[in-house]
């Protein structure tokens, strides 16, 4: 019991969003406002969690080396949820091109085509009737394809989130 209460009183975030934001997000050029800023805008004294600097990046570290042992999937879609670099994020991309066409009924699917659809999906500026004329394809059939990606890429987003809910939690990093 007291194991439990230490562990919630330790926790540094209130979720799993939080801490993977928080993680993909860190910069390690930020730097803490000052007392005097702080009191010159009527912020708080802050939480005292310390998460800047070298502690900040710590914390960021910690929380992607609990996503890096993720299945492989998981890894990778909440990577190209949270991140915030472009470079990053297509790192990532292909990686979850095997997942998205396995959404796809059988046949051949132009691997540009399935790559800006897993784009779309995690908000890049990519409209269907661009892609319609640029592979040739009927309005209706690529909506039915955007419809299988979609769905499936937001089955393994959930399953991922809460998988990684789980493992922050198990080592302390998120309230339970």
């Amino acid at each position: 019991m007291a194991t439990t209460a230490t562990a919630q009183e330790e926790a540094l975030f209130r979720s799993g969003h939080e801490a993977l934001r928080f993680a993909y997000a860190y910069n390690t050029q930020q730097y803490p406002m000052t007392l005097m800023g702080k009191m010159m805008r009527g912020l708080g004294l802050g939480s005292g969690r310390g998460l800047h600097g070298l502690d900040g990046a710590a914390v960021a570290g910690s929380v992607k080396r609990v996503v890096e042992a993720l299945p492989h999937d998981y890894r990778y879609v909440l990577v190209c949820r949270y991140v915030v670099t472009d470079r990053e994020f297509e790192e990532a991309l292909p990686r979850l091109l095997r997942t998205a066409v396995a959404a796809l009924p059988t046949g051949a699917h132009p691997t540009r085509l399935v790559l800006k659809l897993i784009c779309r999906y995690f908000g890049r500026p990519v409209k269907l009737a661009d892609l319609c004329n640029e592979f040739g394809m009927d309005a209706a059939t690529m909506t039915r394809r955007w419809q299988r990606v979609k769905g499936r890429l937001r089955e393994v987003e959930s399953s991922a989130s809460v998988a990684a809910d789980g493992a922050l939690v198990s080592v302390g990093m998120v309230h339970e």
